[in-house]
């Protein structure tokens, strides 16, 4: 099972990944058949998606879905509500490719955040969700997490950008680092919500920088 699964991931990114121009790590990549799958992993995402998005409105402030090779997967989702914008969590006990028992759930959690760290959230996504670039290599890893990041669009269906474990210090390993931190916030572990806010701030302030020759870009 494990091996059809790594065959199946390097059919669909070799097949989807399109010309190379920017460098990974530096941007977001294009997603375009996240909420569509199709191929050889469509029933996986068929069966995991619509969980992960359970109790999640279309009126969202911005979004994560996390799908790791081997842990389990996980989605969390910044809502408005009447009192504030809450964040809600979803995560399976265990990963679902490789679970006995599919009629597994989602653990769902609720927590009412603080107005600074919820504009953080907004602004740091559409930024990043809107920088999104056509990777300079293909993508063909085997084990790995791929996080998927969608922020509102004006019409039609969400923005989606995608990440696939990026590489230890560039801005798309941070901001994969402030999706997990968010998602660990429920349950009262890792930096407090001023402290995220302060991380988000540093980090938009490098996405809005423009990139020298000299970096590469």
């Amino acid at each position: 099972m494990k091996t059809l699964r790594a065959f199946a991931l390097i059919v669909i990114l070799a097949v989807c990944a399109p010309q190379a121009v920017h460098a990974r790590g530096e941007h977001l990549e294009p997603s375009d058949r996240f909420d569509t799958p199709t191929g050889t992993l469509n029933t996986y995402y068929s069966n995991v998606l619509p969980l992960l998005h359970a109790g999640f409105t279309d009126a969202f402030l911005a979004r994560c879905t996390v799908i790791p090779s081997f842990t389990p997967e996980y989605a969390w989702s910044v809502e408005q509500r009447a009192d504030g914008a809450h964040l809600l969590t979803n995560s399976f006990p265990v990963n679902y490719w490789y679970a006995k028992d599919k009629n597994i759930m989602p653990v769902r959690k609720d927590i009412l955040l603080e107005p600074d760290l919820a504009l953080a959230i907004e602004e740091l996504f559409r930024i990043a969700v809107a920088g999104t670039r056509v990777p300079e290599q293909k993508t063909l890893g085997l084990d790995g997490v791929s996080y998927y990041f969608a922020a509102p669009a004006k019409e039609g269906a969400p923005n989606v950008g995608r990440t696939w474990s990026p590489p230890e210090g560039s801005p798309m390993f941070r901001l994969t680092r402030v999706a997990d931190a968010l998602f660990a916030l429920p349950e009262g572990k890792g930096p407090s919500q001023a402290e995220l806010a302060k991380e988000m701030r540093l980090l938009l302030d490098d996405l809005r920088r423009p990139k020298t020759e000299s970096s590469g870009q």
